[in-house]
């Protein structure tokens, strides 16, 4: 990934001082290094459960070690997280070299329908959300404490579930 510049360490210092207070702010994240630093914040804050859904995991996000290392983190710490993809396989990156580096197979899964969905999300507890509804634009939000939201994204994410085949040939 490429280094941080002075706007990247401030936006990233935004997104923490966001889940660090429960905000309700809507925060712009349509920059790969945004969000590789929300993706990072999420697994950094979370509980109980991360849960995304990606065409791909395009590694121009996922390719950064803090993400990685809030990852392993976060499943270190018990918290739950559950990776649908649409693509037959995730781009390469750190964070796949991560998945593959920990002894479970319950965390990446590819989508057997919904792959006309042109939209990717994340959701963290039962609190924080990123959407990206359209994968042509880079435009995404996020929100470190929206309920609402988030209970829509889940119920997507339970329905996407029920078609999904682990992959565990990595």
């Amino acid at each position: 990934m490429a280094e941080e510049t002075g706007l990247d360490l401030f936006y990233k210092h935004q997104v923490d001082s966001c889940f660090k207070t429960k905000s309700n702010f809507i925060i712009s994240n349509g920059a790969p290094s945004h969000a590789a630093a929300l993706f990072a914040t999420m697994f950094r804050y979370a509980i109980r459960n991360v849960q995304i859904f990606s065409k791909c995991l395009k590694n121009e996000v996922f390719d950064d070690i803090e993400l990685c290392e809030n990852f392993k983190n976060a499943i270190d710490r018990g918290v739950k997280v559950e990776i649908i993809i649409q693509d037959s396989s995730p781009d390469e990156s750190k964070f796949l070299d991560t998945i593959k580096g920990i002894d479970k197979s319950d965390i990446l899964y590819k989508s057997l329908k919904h792959n006309d969905l042109s939209c990717n999300f994340a959701i963290m507890d039962d609190s924080a959300y990123r959407y990206e509804p359209s994968r042509n634009e880079i435009c995404a939000e996020a929100c470190a404490n929206d309920e609402e939201n988030v209970k829509i994204l889940q119920r997507n994410f339970e329905i996407i579930k029920r078609n999904i085949v682990p992959i565990c040939t990595l």
